[in-house]
């Protein structure tokens, strides 16, 4: 009894198909599109290689200036007395805070060099 209902509404189905022009249309804008989004991902990707080498370079060359400075900023770093209460036996190595600092001077400088990067390079790119 069930499979002659189902027999019924799989004959009596006849779906309306759309012409040829609508779906080659259709079809033409999806292609479309996705070329676009194609573009601005290969865009995208080549600035952020771009933004890459850069920061690279800026946070390599910032790392090699703090490195020949360091026996300077040592002898400062060295007079520089942190008194900290309750802790009068604690020796700070002032050697280690001053790589501490530089690390994070050079990477200050990598990830901004990175982001000024790709920035100017989106908006050179929509001009």
């Amino acid at each position: 009894m069930e499979d002659d209902k189902l027999k019924d509404i799989f004959l009596n189905f006849q779906p309306e198909l759309s012409s040829d022009n609508k779906f080659l249309d259709r079809l033409q804008k999806n292609m479309e599109v996705l070329e676009i989004v194609k573009r601005d991902a290969s865009a995208a990707r080549r600035r952020n290689v771009i933004s890459l080498a850069v920061a690279a370079l800026s946070g390599f060359v910032a790392g090699v200036i703090v490195t020949l400075l360091f026996p300077i900023i040592g002898s400062r770093l060295s007079a520089v007395s942190l008194p900290i209460p309750g802790f009068q036996d604690i020796m700070l190595n002032h050697q280690i805070i001053g790589w501490i600092l530089a690390a994070i001077m050079s990477t200050f400088i990598a990830l901004n060099a990175y982001e000024l990067t790709n920035a100017r390079l989106s908006v050179s790119g929509k001009k």
